[in-house]
């Protein structure tokens, strides 16, 4: 568990951690994927807005099975944003006394594999060279058996949560992970700006003092579709922060999954 930093000081707690990184004279990186997306709802026009106006690169990891042509036509202009597959139908397989996955050892991996295939060949149509080979597994959950495959289903890359225990976790495939999660997926609201600053500065310092993989930028992981307010407001008011220091540096996904 993450100490908990004070609501008024989160603003300082971050800019002490970055000041330490801009001593040395290192860059932060940081990058940004957002889960969930199949429509051009309200919310993720927001999420558009609010990555157009903070110029924070956003990773959008786009549910293949259903995806509307609407929302290709929308995001195509949009050269910031790089589309992800999240999965192929973000289909729950487990059963009531496990966690949700759809990626999980209750299929044979062959159908699986089937499915994320016919789902590259689906987001590579609609989105084209806006489109990254790179696999969100719904719920951040993926069984062992399916990684060995994912270069020759076509994939270069994989996302989940927490720091990437290695670089290239198989032959063929880059891992680069998101580490902020600010929902509290009990209730389904903001997880509160100490927790999600105190998450931050965590993987940052583990980073600065070698604890953790220093070429893995910082992933803040986010869910259009269930931000309340407080969501939208800490994140307006997040990126402004990091914009605001000489030390932090976004990246898009191409470039922090290769670093």
């Amino acid at each position: 568990m993450h100490s908990v930093i004070p609501m008024t000081d989160w603003r300082t707690t971050l800019y002490r951690e970055l000041d330490q990184w801009h001593e040395r004279g290192d860059q932060a990186t940081l990058w940004w994927r957002d889960d969930d997306a199949q429509s051009l709802s309200a919310e993720l026009r927001q999420l558009l807005n609010l990555a157009q106006q903070s110029h924070a690169p956003l990773a959008l990891a786009v549910i293949p099975h259903g995806v509307q042509v609407a929302l290709a036509s929308q995001l195509r202009p949009r050269t910031a944003v790089t589309i992800l597959q999240h999965g192929f139908a973000h289909t729950n397989h487990a059963p009531p006394d496990e966690k949700k996955a759809e990626l999980g050892n209750h299929r044979r991996p062959a159908a699986m594999h089937a499915e994320l295939a016919a789902g590259l060949a689906a987001l590579r149509k609609h989105f084209a060279a806006q489109f990254m080979a790179v696999l969100v597994p719904p719920w951040n959950r993926m069984a062992l058996p399916l990684l060995a495959g994912l270069a020759q289903t076509g994939f270069m890359g994989l996302s989940t949560f927490g720091a990437r225990p290695a670089r290239e976790p198989t032959a063929g495939i880059r891992a680069l992970n998101t580490h902020v999660d600010i929902i509290n997926w009990k209730q389904r609201r903001f997880i509160g700006a100490p927790l999600a600053v105190a998450a931050l500065v965590a993987h940052l310092k583990g980073r600065r003092h070698g604890k953790l993989d220093r070429a893995e930028a910082t992933g803040i992981l986010t869910h259009h579709h269930v931000h309340d307010a407080e969501c939208w407001q800490f994140l307006t008011e997040l990126f402004a922060a990091l914009n605001q220091h000489p030390a932090a540096q976004w990246q898009a996904i191409a470039d922090a999954i290769r670093a």
